[in-house]
């Protein structure tokens, strides 16, 4: 799938502190994508080698922005300076320790055209051994679901739905894209026109 209209663009933001090499080769990941990005990279002041190590691998007419912050501002204000400066109709916002396939965006733009409801979307976030990640699907924790987590309570009742983890890496894999409270924020793919309603 290749898309090089403007509007097609997915913008890409990634706030890094310390990363290190995983910085590199998170952005390597993403311009290796089958549709057209924009890397937006904002630094909250690290004090390791990964804006030097990025700024090495990559040549000017790279399309990667770096927003040099003089302090730790957190993810959010941080991801929040780079949105000014994107012209995608998706943004993907990524942590830097996670590598994306070639033709992860392409699924994430089909899927939410096919989902017009959709304002944003997670995937199966894996940690290195291939394990999903605890975060990647979830409920939303309530007072009682955190409570139930801490518990295991959802151990000692299995077959009770008042006693359900909302961690639901338990539960099969679906086959098909389907509506979840809560994704993981190492990787979210927004809608701008979700974000700007928002």
């Amino acid at each position: 799938m290749n898309c090089n209209s403007k509007s097609r663009v997915v913008s890409v933001i990634i706030v890094n502190f310390n990363s290190g090499g995983l910085l590199t080769q998170c952005v390597r990941s993403v311009l290796a994508s089958t549709i057209s990005v924009k890397v937006h990279v904002i630094d909250n002041a690290s004090i390791d080698d990964s804006l030097l190590m990025l700024q090495q691998a990559f040549t000017l007419d790279e399309p990667v922005q770096i927003i040099k912050n003089t302090q730790n501002l957190g993810f959010a204000q941080a991801a929040n300076l780079a949105l000014p400066h994107t012209t995608g109709q998706y943004l993907l916002f990524l942590n830097p320790d996670c590598l994306i396939r070639p033709d992860t965006l392409a699924q994430f733009v089909s899927v939410m055209e096919k989902n017009l409801q959709a304002g944003m979307a997670g995937c199966l976030v894996r940690n290195p051994d291939g394990s999903e990640q605890a975060g990647c699907r979830r409920s939303v924790p309530s007072p009682w679901r955190t409570m139930v987590r801490i518990f295991h309570l959802d151990k000692l009742f299995p077959h009770s739905k008042r006693f359900k983890n909302f961690v639901l890496t338990s539960q099969p894999l679906p086959t098909e894209p389907v509506e979840i409270e809560g994704i993981s924020g190492a990787c979210m793919f927004v809608r701008r026109t979700a974000l700007d309603v928002v």
